[in-house]
């Protein structure tokens, strides 16, 4: 069992110069070194994305028939790779 370490922080440092940063809401930051921490925080409302995956098929036909199969239940579709069917 592999255990990933998060990590909290990323640490930049120069010898010679200034590191320049600019934050999102635009405050400027210049030093020789730059730490940024952050915190996990709960999302509100996430949104919650969900894939189904059918196939292979053989043909173009044939996933377009599961398509529409899918579409009649009121699934929103997509075939993969239409134009590598000969």
């Amino acid at each position: 069992m592999k255990v990933f370490q998060k990590k909290k922080n990323i640490n930049f440092f120069t010898d010679k110069g200034f590191l320049n940063l600019i934050s999102s809401n635009g405050i400027k930051h210049k030093s020789k070194q730059i730490n940024i921490s952050w915190v996990d925080m709960p999302i509100k409302n996430p949104k919650i994305i969900e894939r189904i995956v059918f196939g292979p098929f053989s043909s173009y036909e044939s996933a377009k028939k599961q398509a529409e199969k899918l579409k009649g239940k009121g699934f929103e579709t997509t075939i993969a790779y239409p134009n590598n069917w000969y």
